[in-house]
C-alpha cells in the first residue's frame, strides 16, 4: 500500500515536470507555511488552524518550526518501518481480509500524521474505527492470529 502510495507520487511528479515539479511544490509548501497563512503549524498564530501532522504536534510542546520538520521525518520514518516489521510479522495472513483491515487504520493515521492535515481529515479514520463489519473483523482477527516465526 505504502509502495503504491509511493510509486504514484513519482510517477505524477514525473508527468507534472519532473524535478522541476518537486522544487515547485517545495516553493509552494514553504509559502504554505508562513507564519501569517491559515495553514502555519503553530496554534499560537492567530490565523492557524488546526492540523493533525507531526510538526504541528511538535510546535505545540517548542515552537521550531524547521526543528519540528526534521523530528517529523524522523518519526514518520520511524512509525513505517514499525508498521513494516508489524507486516513482515504477519505476512503468512496476508490473504486474509482480518489482516488488511488491521492494517487499515494504522496506515490512515501513518498518512494523517507525515503529511499536512486539519482536523477534517480525520474523517478517513472514522470509517476504520466506527464500521461495525471492519472493525468485527479487525477484533476477531487480531484476538485470533498467531505470530509464527519461520
Amino acid at each position: 500500500m505504502v509502495t503504491a502510495w509511493a510509486l504514484v507520487n513519482v510517477v505524477g511528479f514525473a508527468l507534472l515536470g519532473g524535478m522541476d515539479a518537486v522544487k515547485g511544490y517545495r516553493a509552494n509548501m514553504t509559502l504554505f507555511e508562513h507564519p501569517d497563512e491559515l495553514n502555519y503549524p503553530d496554534f499560537r498564530a492567530p490565523t492557524s488552524m488546526q492540523r493533525l501532522d507531526w510538526p504541528y504536534l511538535l510546535n505545540a510542546l517548542s515552537p521550531d518550526l524547521p526543528r519540528s520538520q526534521i523530528i517529523a521525518m524522523f518519526l514518520t520514518a520511524l512509525f513505517a518501518a514499525w508498521l513494516f516489521w508489524e507486516f513482515y510479522r504477519v505476512r503468512r495472513f496476508v490473504d486474509e481480509p482480518g489482516t488488511t483491515v488491521a492494517f487499515l487504520g494504522p496506515l490512515v493515521c501513518l498518512s494523517l500524521l507525515c503529511v499536512y492535515h486539519h482536523h477534517y481529515d480525520a474523517i478517513a479514520r472514522s470509517v476504520e474505527m466506527h464500521h461495525p463489519i471492519l472493525s468485527f473483523f479487525s477484533k476477531v482477527h487480531l484476538r485470533n492470529a498467531k505470530v509464527r516465526e519461520p
